[in-house]
């Protein structure tokens, strides 16, 4: 498939002010570069990613969301040493305290949400209820891309496009997440593109936590999100690439989650910082 450059436009310059103060430039070579790389996004290498405060709820299931056992102790961190001092600046963030330049002349930005779905149905649907209820007054639209989902997906984006409430793009077949994304964005009508899994509930201030980075800094090019798991712990706030591991060097380093399982309250989850990745689950990227 032909990537279209065009449809992201981002100045690759840094905020000072939040910047990671690397000794060298980092080459990712992993399935988060990949997954950006797939949905038209320039080289990573070039890249700088945000990782804003923002509450992101996310399970697998319609049920209670019991943690998978399994799940959790693969996802447990690699013991990791410091950063071999490099400094890192960080700034607390408070989605209440987001006060956007709203005027007559300065409206506040659109954005278009981008969800590709394929069968689950029930979190496709709590995930919009969340969308709805927490939006605040960002306008917004919702595009939702199917991958010929035959578990009554269908019927239900068809219903809730008659009601205005989102616009549906349906694929003959399985087309996979990627190309999904790129369709949604080549329809998409706002200057700011969200994209979001359908296995994620958008909780209060979600979208002010983006936009204030967004608004902030014109050269930040994806801003990611904070998840969290059903029981309030963090699952994602920052990928990192671990170089250690008990005190041995790696051959090459790894992609690590430092932050899972951590308190959301926790002040180092509370903070919009650089990191080495962020999660597609959520980004938020200028068109």
């Amino acid at each position: 498939m032909k990537k279209n450059w065009e449809l992201f436009k981002a100045k690759w310059g840094l905020d000072p002010g939040l910047a990671l103060a690397r000794g060298q430039r980092t080459v990712v070579l992993n399935k988060e570069r990949a997954l950006r790389q797939t949905i038209a996004l320039p080289d990573l290498r070039e890249t700088h990613e945000y990782d804003a405060e923002m509450k992101l709820w996310r399970g697998r299931s319609t049920k209670a969301y019991p943690l998978n056992k399994t799940g959790r102790k693969a996802g447990l961190p690699v013991e990791r040493e410091s950063r071999g001092g490099i400094a890192t600046t960080a700034e607390s963030l408070s989605a209440s305290a987001f006060q956007p330049p709203v005027t007559a002349n300065n409206p506040m930005p659109r954005i278009s949400i981008i969800i590709p779905t394929y069968q689950n149905v029930d979190l496709t649907r709590q995930c919009l209820h969340g969308i709805l209820h927490n939006k605040a007054d960002i306008p917004c639209e919702i595009i939702v891309v199917d991958n010929h989902s035959t578990d009554g997906t269908e019927l239900y984006l068809r219903e809730m496009q008659s009601k205005g409430i989102l616009r549906a793009l349906f694929n003959p077949m399985n087309a996979g997440f990627a190309r999904a994304c790129n369709q949604g964005a080549q329809v998409a009508q706002c200057p700011f593109l969200l994209f979001l899994n359908n296995d994620t509930f958008p909780m209060k201030g979600w979208m002010q936590s983006l936009l204030q980075i967004a608004l902030r800094d014109e050269n930040a090019a994806i801003i990611g999100s904070k998840l969290l798991y059903p029981d309030g712990k963090v699952q994602h706030a920052g990928v990192e690439l671990i170089h250690y591991d008990k005190g041995r060097k790696l051959a090459r380093p790894v992609p690590g989650h430092p932050h899972r399982f951590a308190d959301s309250n926790a002040a180092e989850v509370n903070q919009y910082r650089e990191p080495d990745m962020v999660t597609g689950a959520c980004i938020l990227v200028r068109k």
